[in-house]
């Protein structure tokens, strides 16, 4: 989930159809964190472990950080090289200002 609509915000009550497909385009990159990152469940797992809070809390937390999901160490030199685009692509679109993520056009 995007980063913006775990903050409660206010913002987000007012939210029009256009925020909420920059948050589409977070999940997107977070689809593109699992590609580059085959061996793990799912995004935020390094992060998450050995933390004993619930995960919506550690979620909001990471937002609040702007911390993004760890990668896996063992892909480094392919997320450094034949992967570099998709890793590009993840972090283009999980830019935590969500007016500074791409469109789905680009």
């Amino acid at each position: 989930m995007a980063p913006e609509l775990l903050m409660n915000s206010p913002a987000v009550t007012e939210a029009s159809l256009a925020d909420f497909m920059m948050a589409d385009i977070w999940a997107f990159g977070m689809v593109v964190f699992n590609l580059i990152n085959p061996g793990l469940q799912h995004p935020y797992e390094l992060n998450m472990k050995n933390h004993v809070r619930t995960p919506l809390i550690l979620f909001q937390e990471f937002a609040r950080k702007n911390e993004r999901p760890v990668m896996q160490s063992k892909y480094e030199s392919l997320q450094s090289g034949e992967w570099a685009g998709l890793k590009n692509t993840f972090e283009l679109c999980t830019t935590f200002e969500p007016l500074s993520r791409p469109s789905i056009k680009n």
